[in-house]
């Protein structure tokens, strides 16, 4: 039988797999692809490090809101993924297959409404995966206060496959030109004799 972590540890290697062979088939994507790669990848971990702790009942309260705003950050120079919501779910069919998956997991898996109830902070790590697979996250992984809010707005994907062109149709086959007719009002008498 699997566990809730090894089954999502399985769909996000097959997705790791596809994405590293569409990063080398694609060598345009392969920047924010290997990217994508290795955040899965520490996704698929964390996951299974709090599936453990929730299984071994050592799981760490859940931090309340807080009390005090958010410093301002510094933007990091480092290679960030895009923004742009479901980026990379019009690179690939396969993609598209392992988010399928990915969305049948959340929403048939019987252990995870229990998981998510005792360990929320799993969202962290699950409403980003959503994201990158233009998937709508169910409401298990809703934030408190997100319910009323709508899910944004598709945008077109900034990164495009290439576009196959339809066929030129061929060039119209030219017709033959008729013989140039003798004006009608000249007629030579071949027949006369002179």
């Amino acid at each position: 039988m699997q566990t809730l972590a090894s089954h999502l540890g399985a769909i996000l290697t097959s997705l790791r797999a596809v994405i590293a062979a569409v990063a080398h088939r694609e060598r345009v994507h392969a920047a924010a692809l290997v990217l994508a790669w290795g955040h899965i990848g520490r996704a698929a971990r964390r996951f299974e490090c709090l599936f453990l702790r929730w299984c071994n009942g050592t799981l760490p309260k859940p931090r309340g809101p807080r009390a005090t705003p958010r410093a301002a950050r510094v933007r990091a120079t480092t290679p960030r993924l895009p923004r742009a919501h479901g980026w990379m779910f019009y690179l690939d069919s396969e993609i598209r297959t392992c988010g399928s998956q990915f969305n049948h997991f959340l929403a048939t898996h019987p252990d995870l409404p229990a998981f998510l109830a005792a360990a929320p902070q799993a969202g962290r790590i699950l409403r980003p995966l959503c994201r990158l697979l233009l998937i709508t996250p169910p409401p298990l992984l809703a934030l408190p206060g997100e319910a009323a809010r709508k899910p944004p707005p598709l945008r077109a994907p900034p990164l495009r496959a290439p576009r196959l062109r339809a066929p030129r149709p061929p060039p119209p086959v030219p017709q033959p030109t008729p013989a140039p007719r003798p004006s009608p009002r000249y007629v030579p008498d071949v027949f006369s004799r002179t």
